[in-house]
């Protein structure tokens, strides 16, 4: 894609224990519709699109989150924090590793504009990425855990 050709080194995922994505060491994070294929001009996806940048939707997505903000990453981490969530995590994640295991990345803006998706302004957000059915173990290279003894 040609928004991806000068993509970020590293990206970051934010989780807690209410994520519906949770990291697993040999599967990584993997989406809540783990087979699905996305096309940006499929009719359903405006609709998927719409239904994973609504957070307070409960419907799957075929979608993992990142953003390629370091400091998003700890704004929405302390965010959870504040959201009293107990075990928060932010993943650093190799956008080369990405690429060589030929995950399907989107950057979440262009996707808005290309399908025509209707998203909350506080969801817009110009660093969020998104990956097509998994983000893989080995691409995480670094995890940073708040649990609820340091808070």
């Amino acid at each position: 894609m040609d928004e991806l050709q000068d993509l970020p080194q590293y990206f970051y995922r934010v989780f807690d224990e209410e994520s519906r994505s949770q990291f697993h060491e040999t599967r990584g994070f993997v989406a809540s519709i783990p087979n699905a294929f996305y096309n940006p001009a499929h009719r359903n996806a405006l609709l998927e699109l719409e239904r994973h940048m609504d957070r307070n939707s409960s419907n799957p997505t075929p979608f993992v989150s990142m953003t390629a903000s370091r400091e998003k990453a700890l704004e929405y981490a302390l965010q959870r924090v504040d959201k009293q969530r107990r075990t928060v995590t932010i993943a650093k994640i190799d956008s080369s590793r990405l690429t060589k295991a030929k995950v399907d990345i989107h950057r979440m803006c262009v996707l808005v504009k290309q399908t025509g998706a209707e998203i909350k302004r506080e969801a817009m957000n110009e660093h969020e990425y998104l990956c097509v059915r998994c983000i893989p173990a080995n691409a995480v290279i670094q995890r940073l855990t708040l649990d609820d003894e340091q808070q």
